[in-house]
């Protein structure tokens, strides 16, 4: 059958649909309850300096990420340990384009934009001033996507005035 001959409502419910399906695939459901795999998983140690030196600790990784996706917003909790003991850590992310403030675990305001890229959700997370005595901002660039088998993997950057520390992490449900 030719384009031409289908009805034009039925034209206009094929295109809905084709539509509705294309911009799923590039904002995949990324929700649910979520658990490292260290073994899978490339994690640079806390405190860790450009070039892998770090200086003692052990991962502070999420051991455990539940994420809702909702009206818009998704919501990151965030539960793990590190040398300092047990945390919890909420990161509200709005996949606009814009720019958003919000207040970090530590009381510092931290300002995020994020965006999907082709099935990728990627935010930018800018600190102004450094800890520990560094001066200038501190850069985090989270990605999260869909991987084989139903895993999520999860890429973080942290660019600080000393350089830049990745971890590579890997996720099941």
């Amino acid at each position: 059958m030719s384009i031409s001959r289908i009805p034009p409502l039925g034209l206009s419910v094929a295109l809905t649909l084709l539509l509705a399906t294309a911009v799923q695939a590039q904002r995949p459901d990324l929700s649910g309850t979520w658990k490292l795999v260290p073994e899978r998983s490339e994690i640079a140690p806390t405190g860790s300096r450009p070039g892998g030196q770090g200086r003692g600790g052990g991962a502070a990784e999420a051991a455990e990420l539940r994420i809702t996706q909702e009206s818009g917003k998704i919501t990151i909790r965030w539960t793990g340990s590190s040398p300092r003991g047990e945390r919890e850590m909420v990161m509200e992310v709005i996949p606009d384009g814009q720019p958003h403030s919000n207040t970090n675990q530590f009381g510092g305001e931290v300002t995020t934009t994020a965006t999907w890229k082709e099935g990728i959700l990627e935010f930018q997370q800018t600190q102004a001033g450094g800890r520990q005595g560094q001066t200038g901002p501190r850069i985090t660039v989270w990605r999260y996507r869909l991987g084989e088998g139903g895993s999520l993997l999860v890429d973080r950057v942290n660019q600080t005035p000393r350089g830049e520390v990745t971890s590579k992490l890997v996720y099941i449900k």
